[in-house]
Protein backbone atom coordinates (compact mmCIF):
# COMPACT_ATOMS: atom_id res chain seq x y z
CA UNK A 1 0.00 0.00 0.00
CA UNK A 2 2.91 2.31 0.19
CA UNK A 3 6.77 2.61 -0.71
CA UNK A 4 7.55 1.80 2.60
CA UNK A 5 8.69 -1.97 3.55
CA UNK A 6 7.18 -3.89 5.82
CA UNK A 7 10.55 -3.92 7.94
CA UNK A 8 10.14 0.05 8.06
CA UNK A 9 6.56 -0.50 8.77
CA UNK A 10 7.13 -2.73 11.68
CA UNK A 11 10.41 -0.89 13.05
CA UNK A 12 8.44 2.43 13.28
CA UNK A 13 5.81 0.42 15.22
CA UNK A 14 7.76 -1.02 17.75
CA UNK A 15 9.12 2.38 18.64
CA UNK A 16 5.77 3.85 18.84
CA UNK A 17 4.93 1.00 21.29
CA UNK A 18 8.05 1.23 22.99
CA UNK A 19 7.31 5.48 23.49
CA UNK A 20 3.85 4.38 24.49
CA UNK A 21 4.83 1.91 27.08
CA UNK A 22 7.27 3.99 28.75
CA UNK A 23 4.80 7.09 29.18
CA UNK A 24 2.76 4.59 30.44
CA UNK A 25 5.57 3.55 33.03
CA UNK A 26 6.54 7.23 34.01
CA UNK A 27 3.05 7.57 35.24
CA UNK A 28 2.68 4.74 37.41
CA UNK A 29 5.99 5.47 38.76
CA UNK A 30 4.61 8.83 39.78
CA UNK A 31 1.10 7.34 41.13
CA UNK A 32 2.80 4.60 43.56
CA UNK A 33 6.02 7.09 44.61
CA UNK A 34 3.38 9.42 45.43
CA UNK A 35 1.56 7.08 47.89
CA UNK A 36 4.39 4.71 48.99
CA UNK A 37 7.56 5.42 50.79
CA UNK A 38 10.43 2.45 48.36
CA UNK A 39 12.99 3.22 51.19
CA UNK A 40 11.11 0.22 53.39
CA UNK A 41 10.66 -1.91 50.22
CA UNK A 42 12.83 -4.72 48.96
CA UNK A 43 13.11 -3.84 45.07
CA UNK A 44 14.65 -7.05 44.14
CA UNK A 45 11.25 -8.99 45.21
CA UNK A 46 8.65 -9.64 42.70
CA UNK A 47 6.11 -7.57 43.67
CA UNK A 48 3.46 -5.56 42.31
CA UNK A 49 1.19 -2.71 43.64
CA UNK A 50 -2.68 -3.44 44.56
CA UNK A 51 -5.24 -0.15 44.46
CA UNK A 52 -6.93 -0.61 47.59
CA UNK A 53 -10.93 -0.42 47.31
CA UNK A 54 -11.30 2.24 50.02
CA UNK A 55 -9.04 4.97 47.98
CA UNK A 56 -6.97 5.00 51.37
CA UNK A 57 -9.89 7.06 52.73
CA UNK A 58 -9.75 5.21 56.03
CA UNK A 59 -6.48 5.44 57.57
CA UNK A 60 -4.59 8.74 58.64
CA UNK A 61 -2.09 8.97 55.60
CA UNK A 62 -4.43 8.24 52.92
CA UNK A 63 -2.44 4.87 51.24
CA UNK A 64 -4.73 4.50 48.07
CA UNK A 65 -1.73 1.50 46.73
CA UNK A 66 -0.34 -1.23 48.31
CA UNK A 67 2.89 -3.10 46.89
CA UNK A 68 2.91 -6.68 47.38
CA UNK A 69 4.63 -9.68 46.75
CA UNK A 70 4.11 -12.99 45.21
CA UNK A 71 3.68 -16.00 47.24
CA UNK A 72 6.78 -18.14 46.71
CA UNK A 73 6.70 -21.67 47.04
CA UNK A 74 8.32 -21.39 50.94
CA UNK A 75 5.07 -19.85 51.36
CA UNK A 76 2.53 -22.22 49.79
CA UNK A 77 4.06 -24.53 51.87
CA UNK A 78 4.03 -22.80 54.48
CA UNK A 79 0.37 -21.24 55.09
CA UNK A 80 -0.60 -25.20 54.39
CA UNK A 81 0.65 -25.60 58.52
CA UNK A 82 -2.50 -26.83 60.51
CA UNK A 83 -1.66 -24.61 63.27
CA UNK A 84 -1.86 -21.58 61.04
CA UNK A 85 -5.29 -22.64 60.26
CA UNK A 86 -6.06 -23.58 63.28
CA UNK A 87 -5.26 -20.17 65.19
CA UNK A 88 -6.71 -18.43 62.19
CA UNK A 89 -2.88 -16.94 61.74
CA UNK A 90 -2.89 -17.56 57.53
CA UNK A 91 -4.22 -14.30 56.67
CA UNK A 92 -2.01 -12.54 59.57
CA UNK A 93 0.57 -14.08 57.98
CA UNK A 94 0.12 -13.62 54.49
CA UNK A 95 -0.28 -9.98 55.50
CA UNK A 96 2.80 -8.98 56.77
CA UNK A 97 4.78 -11.08 55.14
CA UNK A 98 3.82 -10.16 51.64
CA UNK A 99 3.30 -6.39 52.16
CA UNK A 100 6.50 -5.00 51.01
CA UNK A 101 5.41 -1.55 52.71
CA UNK A 102 6.23 -1.82 56.28
CA UNK A 103 5.50 1.82 57.60
CA UNK A 104 1.93 -0.29 56.69
CA UNK A 105 0.17 -1.66 60.10
CA UNK A 106 -1.65 -4.67 59.26
CA UNK A 107 -3.92 -4.73 62.27
CA UNK A 108 -5.23 -1.37 61.01
CA UNK A 109 -6.32 -2.40 57.59
CA UNK A 110 -9.86 -2.51 56.75
CA UNK A 111 -11.57 -5.64 56.00
CA UNK A 112 -11.93 -4.75 52.33
CA UNK A 113 -8.87 -3.98 51.78
CA UNK A 114 -7.35 -7.37 53.50
CA UNK A 115 -9.89 -8.94 50.95
CA UNK A 116 -8.06 -7.35 47.95
CA UNK A 117 -4.72 -8.38 48.76
CA UNK A 118 -5.31 -11.81 49.66
CA UNK A 119 -7.52 -12.10 46.48
CA UNK A 120 -4.91 -10.85 44.50
CA UNK A 121 -2.25 -13.33 46.18
CA UNK A 122 -4.69 -16.33 45.71
CA UNK A 123 -5.34 -15.60 42.20
CA UNK A 124 -1.52 -14.40 41.58
CA UNK A 125 -0.33 -18.02 43.07
CA UNK A 126 -3.23 -20.86 42.08
CA UNK A 127 -4.88 -19.15 39.43
CA UNK A 128 -8.08 -16.91 38.48
CA UNK A 129 -10.61 -19.87 38.84
CA UNK A 130 -12.09 -20.69 42.63
CA UNK A 131 -13.62 -23.53 43.14
CA UNK A 132 -16.47 -23.49 45.37
CA UNK A 133 -18.67 -26.65 47.10
CA UNK A 134 -21.73 -26.36 49.36
CA UNK A 135 -24.41 -28.15 50.16
CA UNK A 136 -28.25 -27.45 49.74
CA UNK A 137 -29.43 -27.36 53.27
CA UNK A 138 -32.66 -29.21 52.51
CA UNK A 139 -32.06 -31.76 50.05
CA UNK A 140 -28.00 -32.62 51.02
CA UNK A 141 -27.35 -32.58 47.14
CA UNK A 142 -23.55 -31.45 46.50
CA UNK A 143 -23.33 -28.23 44.72
CA UNK A 144 -20.12 -27.59 42.18
CA UNK A 145 -19.09 -24.45 40.75
CA UNK A 146 -15.90 -22.36 40.04
CA UNK A 147 -15.79 -18.37 40.33
CA UNK A 148 -13.83 -16.78 38.10
CA UNK A 149 -11.62 -13.88 40.34
CA UNK A 150 -10.60 -12.28 37.55
CA UNK A 151 -14.10 -11.04 37.32
CA UNK A 152 -14.75 -10.14 40.64
CA UNK A 153 -15.87 -6.05 41.04
CA UNK A 154 -15.04 -4.18 44.08
CA UNK A 155 -17.66 -2.03 45.28
CA UNK A 156 -17.44 1.74 44.75
CA UNK A 157 -16.26 3.59 48.16
CA UNK A 158 -17.17 7.42 47.39
CA UNK A 159 -17.17 8.32 51.09
CA UNK A 160 -14.58 10.87 52.17
CA UNK A 161 -12.86 10.89 55.48
CA UNK A 162 -10.90 13.57 57.61
CA UNK A 163 -7.32 13.75 58.48
CA UNK A 164 -7.68 11.06 61.33
CA UNK A 165 -9.47 8.63 58.51
CA UNK A 166 -13.18 9.28 60.83
CA UNK A 167 -16.60 9.57 58.58
CA UNK A 168 -19.29 11.83 59.44
CA UNK A 169 -22.57 10.65 59.70
CA UNK A 170 -26.25 12.56 59.75
CA UNK A 171 -28.61 10.80 62.24
CA UNK A 172 -31.97 9.72 60.47
CA UNK A 173 -33.96 11.33 63.16
CA UNK A 174 -32.38 13.40 65.60
CA UNK A 175 -30.08 15.08 63.17
CA UNK A 176 -27.42 15.34 65.21
CA UNK A 177 -24.12 14.74 63.56
CA UNK A 178 -21.63 11.83 64.55
CA UNK A 179 -18.43 10.69 63.63
CA UNK A 180 -17.24 6.99 63.03
CA UNK A 181 -14.40 4.66 61.53
CA UNK A 182 -14.94 1.44 59.97
CA UNK A 183 -13.26 -1.35 62.14
CA UNK A 184 -10.12 -2.37 61.28
CA UNK A 185 -8.77 -6.04 61.30
CA UNK A 186 -7.81 -5.54 65.26
CA UNK A 187 -11.13 -4.65 65.91
CA UNK A 188 -12.68 -7.61 64.06
CA UNK A 189 -10.16 -9.74 65.68
CA UNK A 190 -10.62 -8.55 69.18
CA UNK A 191 -14.82 -8.46 68.45
CA UNK A 192 -14.06 -12.59 67.89
CA UNK A 193 -12.72 -13.04 71.29
CA UNK A 194 -14.68 -11.29 73.19
CA UNK A 195 -17.65 -13.52 71.43
CA UNK A 196 -16.04 -16.55 71.74
CA UNK A 197 -15.75 -15.65 75.34
CA UNK A 198 -19.43 -14.54 75.45
CA UNK A 199 -20.24 -18.23 74.11
CA UNK A 200 -18.26 -19.93 76.83
CA UNK A 201 -19.74 -18.07 79.30
CA UNK A 202 -23.42 -18.55 77.97
CA UNK A 203 -22.37 -22.18 77.90
CA UNK A 204 -21.04 -22.21 81.79
CA UNK A 205 -24.33 -20.84 82.68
Amino acid sequence: YSDESVYDVLSKNEKKTKKENKKTENVVKEAIISNTDFNNIDLDMQYDVIALPSNGECYKNKTERVPVAYLTAYDENFITSPNLYKDGLVIDFLLKHKSMNKDINIDELVSGDVDAIILFLRATSYGVEFPIYVRDPQSGEQIETVVDLSTLKYKEFNLKADSNGHFEYELPVSKDKVKFRFLTRKDEKNLSLLSSLESENVKAQ
